[in-house]
């Protein structure tokens, strides 16, 4: 079997590289609907307040970033901290893109940024955690 030169598998890769982050962010708001469903049937059968659906939407987000970086890291020969960190910045990005397509009112504000900033953050974490996994 002839030997790769380096250029010749990185260039292999990046394709595989898309495709495992594609299918991350794709895991990511499948996990997200699903959880996002059953806190609200929480909320239509329990006595849980409503003032608590900003804290849920927010541990909820950012606990499907984690886990779908994992996956990504997983699947992944390497890098999987910058995988994870690349599949939470476009996670919260198409987030905020729906936003403003769905919601009227929508600006890019410190809460918005700081948002990304953490998506970005914990994909990064959690891409670490993934990587060594393997």
């Amino acid at each position: 079997m002839p030997v790769k030169k380096m250029n010749e598998i990185s260039d292999e890769n990046k394709g595989g590289n898309i495709i495992i982050i594609g299918k991350g962010v794709l895991l990511a708001y499948i996990i997200s609907v699903l959880f996002l469903a059953i806190y609200g049937i929480l909320l239509a059968v329990t006595s849980l307040s409503e003032s608590t659906l900003p804290t849920a939407v927010m541990i909820i987000t950012m606990a499907s970033i984690a886990l779908s970086s994992i996956y990504a890291a997983i699947k992944s020969e390497s890098k999987g901290w910058m995988k994870g960190a690349l599949l939470g910045f476009v996670y919260m990005v198409i987030l905020f893109l729906l936003s403003m397509i769905f919601k009227t009112g929508i600006t890019l504000d410190k809460y918005v940024i700081f948002r990304v900033f953490m998506g970005v953050v914990i994909g990064l974490l959690a891409g670490i955690i993934g990587i060594n996994l393997k």
